[in-house]
């Protein structure tokens, strides 16, 4: 959606493929660092977050597994691969 142009909206005044590449840049380094796979089924993954308070050893919530779907919902277009991670 970030390629669409809206009427009464603005974007940055950079070259669509250069957002496009920075976009991919960084999905890349967050689905390298975040993205990982269980340790008990290894065809289920995982965001990694860590915990902030109460259980030590968590090692994910809800709310990044939730915002980890939407990411790979949106980049679809770009990773053949994301509808795998969706789904694990």
């Amino acid at each position: 959606p970030q390629s669409l142009t809206y009427d009464n909206c603005i974007k940055p005044s950079i070259s669509q493929s250069s957002l496009n590449n920075d976009v991919a840049n960084y999905y890349n380094y967050w689905k390298a660092e975040y993205l990982k796979v269980s340790r008990v089924n290894h065809s289920h993954m995982y965001i990694k977050a860590e915990s902030t308070g109460g259980n030590s050893r968590a090692i994910t919530n809800s709310e990044a597994i939730g915002y980890g779907m939407i990411i790979f919902a949106l980049m679809a277009g770009y990773d053949e691969n994301a509808q795998t991670y969706f789904n694990g």
